[in-house]
């Protein structure tokens, strides 16, 4: 069974800190999961919309963790098989060489070429990937901010 959390902001003069709290569902909150096993990314419940533009709010929200949690399972499923494949292929390469001593892992720097590479391949992906998430976080935050002012102005009537 999941574990679910319950995160709640605590602002405190010039800070804000988190605060998790574990156990029963609180109503007006949403609850974190723990991360997705390939994407890294949290599932979150929303607590239930109190008008219309809190519930366009929600979609734009789920939509949006959506293609985070798409684009990154993509992506480390790809690193995930591309590093075995270069760890295989490496340890091959080695003792072909005639090496006595068994060889098990690489070194760092071994890793870290890897790691470039595999960067650099895929660079044309991450810039679009973080152009299209730098847009929608720009029409999330301007979302937020229009439900922001609609809850003031109902709170002041």
């Amino acid at each position: 069974m999941t574990r679910w959390s319950l995160l709640q902001v605590i602002r405190g003069p010039g800070s804000t800190f988190i605060r998790q709290l574990n156990g029963a569902v609180s109503s007006g909150r949403n609850l974190i999961g723990p991360p997705d096993p390939v994407s890294n990314i949290r599932p979150i419940k929303r607590r239930d919309p109190r008008n219309d533009a809190e519930k366009a709010l929600h979609k734009l929200e789920e939509d949006i963790w959506k293609f985070n949690h798409n684009f990154w399972s993509e992506q480390n499923s790809k690193f995930d098989k591309c590093k075995a494949l270069f760890i295989e292929k490496t340890l091959s390469e080695r003792r072909q060489q005639g090496n006595d001593e068994p060889v098990q892992k690489l070194t760092a720097n071994e890793l870290s070429a890897f790691y470039k590479q595999f960067l650099n391949e895929r660079y044309g992906e991450q810039a679009m990937y973080f152009r299209c998430w730098f847009q929608r976080n720009v029409a999330l935050t301007w979302l937020l901010l229009k439900v922001r002012v609609y809850n003031l102005l109902r709170r002041q009537k």
